[in-house]
């Protein structure tokens, strides 16, 4: 299972300016001064081989284009020490494009947010207009477009890159890939 690894954790993150706000909110925060920061994935500002692990979580990878993605593996890699793992967590193109919602709205905090999701790209992206509305505030709007990667896509990219497959998980709970699984958990290693 994934408990199993022992991975470290990562002595540094990476986060948005969102991110690190709420960061900054958490109890015993004063634990995270000056381990957190603001970068962007496709130029880390880390010296080589300078982690034992580096993880990218909850889909934070396809939203650069292919370009810009494969420079954030290239990173991912350039900052990986030898054997060192990484792991990365995609959504799963088949299950998403099976159970897409294609319109939701909830309450957030007395305000209302609708989302809109569409796939595009022959079902390769997934494009989700984000409105948030109501209460004192003017409405906000955004959009998060992601490429996202079939598995075999990733293997391939990953192999370029020196990196090999250790396992591939479906879910944190350590089961193993498939077309119905949660997600798509790629657990990497460089040479």
């Amino acid at each position: 299972t994934l408990r199993s690894t022992r991975l470290p954790l990562l002595p540094r993150g990476v986060l948005s300016a969102e991110l690190l706000g709420e960061a900054r909110l958490l109890p015993m925060s004063e634990l995270l001064a000056g381990r957190l920061l603001r970068a962007d994935a496709r130029g880390l500002p880390f010296r080589d081989r300078s982690f034992r692990s580096v993880l990218l979580l909850f889909s934070s990878f396809g939203y650069f284009g292919e370009v810009g993605d494969e420079r954030v593996l290239d990173e991912l890699t350039r900052v990986l020490q030898p054997r060192g793992a990484a792991w990365i967590d995609l959504m799963n193109p088949a299950r998403v494009r099976a159970t897409l919602v294609p319109v939701s709205q909830r309450q957030v905090g007395g305000r209302t947010l609708r989302e809109v999701r569409r796939l595009e790209d022959g079902g390769r992206r997934v494009i989700k207009d984000l409105y948030l509305s109501g209460g004192h505030e003017p409405e906000r709007h955004w959009r998060e477009d992601v490429r996202m990667y079939e598995r075999a896509e990733m293997l391939t990219l990953a192999g370029k890159r020196g990196l090999s497959v250790r396992k591939v998980f479906g879910s944190y709970r350590g089961e193993p890939h498939e077309e119905k699984s949660d997600r798509l958990l790629l657990w990497l290693e460089r040479a």
